[in-house]
């Protein structure tokens, strides 16, 4: 009884436990083997078929043996050729094990040996493929030529019996082995998208970590899951066309919804821009992303949580606001206009701060300041036109202009004595020009800037002095001057050290007075490092006196 139960069940486990198995090898193993069983568990498992189905169902109902199949397959190539195409979901594995299937689906005992053969000649088309380019990429060696003379080399005779050529089901067993699919480790969230695949399909895939945590599975593992859920890769592609037709038709009823909402909160934002007053131009730019308003051009787009009443709020304050301004400019410009003062006190503070935040009762007010600063400029213009011509009688017009800062108080106020002004200037014309012949005829032109000089163009000398008096001053300072620097440099030599006159101390010395010769000395002995503390004695290479000319020819600009 065990036995009859067993029997009517032996196919339909045998085909779902082959269908899961993962190992191919051992399927293969186990159809060359023991086939006679199968025939007795397949007459009792369709003859338990014949009993519980009806009469007229089972005299319909044609039963496909393995003898029947197994002719079907010795003479029709095409059906083989189409039972082992490989395509990007059914790899070499798959393809065995789809045969095996269909031998247990039969009951077992089914002729593979036309399946094997074919599977055989494409393995062996393909190894010589893969050779023949791996021979090509491959760089030709380099064979020295046999020294003339020699030997032809013998050829290798080969002891014992021949080794058999592997038959078509061990070279189906060994690519079985070797295919690529069961060690290859592949992304599962690219293959998933790849092959179509669902997260309820994988929930129970084994994984591992890869870089950076990415998920990685086995490719035969991807490939089965693919395989049983698509069957081929014709499936899969027409799965991703339905697929990508669903995601584009959501894709345009979910543009078509928006942008009727869209053209239903543009309508609603127009009608709320006519009844506030608004331009009609503020809706006509939000086209572009580049709008005025953000929030406005937002909720036009994508809705949001705000109210329009809340986004129009500070539109329309800033539109009344724009509107007062307008009008209070409307009003000042026409009775600028009528005193003929708006072209040069449209660019005064006054002007701007009332156009701003004024009141227009004010405009009055603003206007008879504009009078007054009107009649203030027409007088300083006089004033101005007046000091041209007291300047130019002068003869002071290529020096001042009557716009200088230094008449800035009498052309505002036309407070002082302009008269005495411009005397003065006259006057320290005068003395300048006086002071600069003398000091160009003594030669010391280049001593006009100082301060002595400064004082007396300017009229502020303590005494009544004379141009005469400020050069006397200058020669007899620049005379002590050369005198000191005399002294300095006879010293410096007689101590054979550098003339070095610009020295801060020696300097000091020589414009001041400051200090002692002695003093100087030291401290520039000082300040001289040790490897030229001393000069060459005189007349030797290198010395002053054996030069182009003495330390005291080269300073003679000093006296």
């Amino acid at each position: 009884m065990i036995r009859d139960r067993r029997a009517r069940s032996i196919p339909i486990q045998r085909l779902g436990n082959y269908a899961h198995q993962s190992e191919v090898e051992d399927a293969l193993q186990e159809t060359t083997e023991d086939s006679s069983g199968y025939d007795e568990e397949m007459q009792l498992a369709c003859k338990a078929t014949r009993r519980a189905a009806p009469s007229r169902a089972a005299s319909s109902r044609s039963v496909t043996t393995a003898e029947t199949l197994s002719r079907l397959l010795a003479a029709a190539p095409s059906l083989i050729d189409v039972l082992l195409q490989e395509d990007s979901v059914r790899c070499l594995t798959l393809v065995v094990r789809d045969v095996i299937n269909l031998s247990l689906a039969a009951g077992g005992g089914v002729c593979l040996e036309p399946v094997w053969d074919a599977l055989a000649v494409r393995i062996r088309r393909q190894q010589a493929e893969a050779a023949a380019e791996a021979a090509a990429c491959e760089p030709a060696a380099d064979i020295e030529p046999e020294p003339a003379g020699a030997e032809p080399p013998r050829k290798r005779r080969r002891k014992g019996r021949k080794a058999a050529d592997p038959s078509s089901l061990e070279i189906v067993q060994a690519a079985v082995a070797a295919d690529p699919a069961r060690t290859t480790q592949v992304k599962r969230n690219e293959s998933m998208w790849q092959m179509q695949l669902s997260q309820r399909s994988v929930q129970g895939l084994e994984t591992s970590k890869g870089h950076y945590g990415v998920k990685l599975c086995s490719e035969l593992s991807i490939r089965e899951l693919a395989h049983r859920k698509h069957g081929d890769e014709a499936s899969m592609e027409a799965s991703k066309a339905a697929a990508l037709a669903r995601c584009l038709q959501a894709r345009e009823t979910q543009e078509r919804r928006r942008q009727a909402a869209r053209s239903q909160r543009l309508e609603e934002l127009q009608l709320r821009l006519a009844e506030s007053g608004l331009p009609a131009s503020i809706a006509a730019r939000l086209d572009d992303r580049l709008a005025d308003n953000w929030p406005l051009y937002c909720y036009v787009e994508y809705g949001g949580s705000r109210s329009l009443s809340d986004i129009l709020e500070p539109l329309i304050a800033a539109q009344r606001e724009r509107s007062s301004r307008e009008e209070r400019q409307r009003v000042l410009n026409a009775r600028l206009e009528e005193e003929g003062l708006l072209g040069w006190f449209r660019g005064t503070w006054r002007y701007r701060s009332f156009v701003s935040c004024g009141l227009v009762d004010e405009a009055e007010a603003v206007v008879q300041v504009a009078r007054r600063q009107h009649h203030a400029r027409q007088q300083a213009l006089g004033r101005i036109l007046d000091l041209e011509d007291r300047l130019d009688e002068a003869g002071l017009s290529c020096l001042y202009s009557a716009t200088s800062p230094l008449f800035a108080g009498w052309v505002a106020s036309g407070q002082g004595d302009i008269e005495a002004l411009v005397q003065g200037l006259e006057d320290q014309m005068q003395r300048e020009v006086q002071l600069l012949q003398l000091l160009e005829a003594n030669g010391i032109m280049y001593r006009r800037t100082a301060f002595r000089c400064r004082q007396y163009i300017l009229g502020k000398s303590p005494h009544s002095q004379s141009a005469g008096d400020v050069v006397k001053s200058l020669l007899r300072s620049l005379a002590r001057q050369h005198k000191r620097s005399r002294q300095l440099l006879d010293r410096l030599a007689a101590e054979r050290l550098p003339p070095q006159l610009t020295h801060v101390a020696a300097a000091a010395f020589i414009k001041e007075g400051s200090g002692s010769v002695e003093e100087v000395v030291r401290v520039m002995r000082l300040s001289i490092s040790p490897g030229s503390t001393r000069s060459p004695a005189t007349g030797t290479p290198g010395s002053p006196a054996a030069g182009s000319g003495s330390s005291r020819q080269r300073f003679a600009f000093l006296s």
